[in-house]
């Protein structure tokens, strides 16, 4: 079963109503005795949207992370996957984990919506994990997403 570590990350400047980019970085993991290793990167992706005062940095961390969610689920329908997906968005984090409500009168509440339709779908046939990490480990996509 191949598993693949996904990178994202979104920015906004100025936030909120800026211009808007979306990065995502996915390795093909190598499992070593107790680690998984990043591999070669299989995929990358860099979305730029124009100024929009529906334009937030949390909505482009989750068109980000709907972008990994199509891409997994694209990869799956040919073969069994696992999936540990990386961000620094404590907020996106959070939520898609359900640790944390999303606001229903907020910018990015579209976009969350579709993307924890699309993640529980996954969920149903993939092993998916999500976890925060430091804005440093996250380099290759915050640099797509500006």
């Amino acid at each position: 079963m191949k598993h693949f570590i996904c990178h994202f990350d979104g920015s906004c400047w100025p936030n909120p109503g800026g211009p808007m980019g979306a990065g995502v970085v996915i390795y093909e993991g190598i499992q070593e005795t107790f680690k998984l290793k990043r591999g070669e990167i299989v995929f990358t992706d860099r979305q730029v949207f124009d100024e929009d005062q529906k334009n937030s940095n949390n909505v482009a961390e989750y068109l980000a992370l709907e972008k990994i969610v199509d891409w997994l689920i694209e990869k799956s329908k040919n073969e069994k996957i696992k999936a540990t997906i990386l961000g620094d968005s404590m907020l996106v984090v959070k939520q898609v984990n359900r640790e944390w409500r999303v606001n229903k009168d907020t910018l990015y509440y579209e976009a969350a919506a579709r993307v924890n339709n699309k993640l529980n779908e996954l969920r149903s046939f993939c092993t998916i994990v999500v976890k925060w990490i430091p804005r440093e480990k996250n380099q290759e996509a915050d640099k797509l997403s500006r």
